[in-house]
């Protein structure tokens, strides 16, 4: 249903149905100040990963179980009300559920088996995210 609801959304972006309002920009400004705050701490704390695919995998979910608990904990509340039924508010709610999915591997490695889970919910917090930074951008030419 969400990935149906994402390519919605995509589409009325892209076709001209839906352009974000200041407050949907501002709401995806909002993800990714937080994004980029996070991604910096994490590089700035040492990993004890073995190579750089696995470092990549340990920032990747260190920056995720942060963006989870501050869009879920901090952003969405803040905005719900203001923009009730906006496709922005929609998309940062996908991202959040997204980046919860991997909460459960913050504090220890990903079981072998697990590796293609964690990357797939890697993988769509990063297609949401373009969404969100295509409508928050205006450059929707992606």
């Amino acid at each position: 249903m969400a990935n149906e609801e994402l390519k919605t959304i995509e589409h009325a972006l892209t076709q001209g149905m839906w352009a974000p309002s200041e407050e949907e920009i501002r709401l995806a400004s909002a993800l990714f100040v937080r994004r980029n705050r996070l991604d910096a701490e994490v590089l700035e704390h040492p990993s004890d990963a073995q190579n750089r695919r696995d470092l990549i995998f340990v920032q990747g979910i260190a920056v995720c179980a942060g963006m989870a608990r501050e869009l879920t904990g901090e952003v969405l509340p803040l905005w719900r009300d203001r923009l009730s039924g906006s496709p922005m508010l929609r998309l940062v709610e996908m991202y959040a559920d997204a980046c919860e999915e991997i909460l459960r591997w913050e504090d220890s490695p990903v079981p072998e088996e697990e590796t293609k889970t964690v990357q797939s919910a890697l993988h769509r917090i990063g297609t949401i995210g373009t969404v969100i930074w295509a409508a928050g951008s205006g450059d929707i030419a992606y």
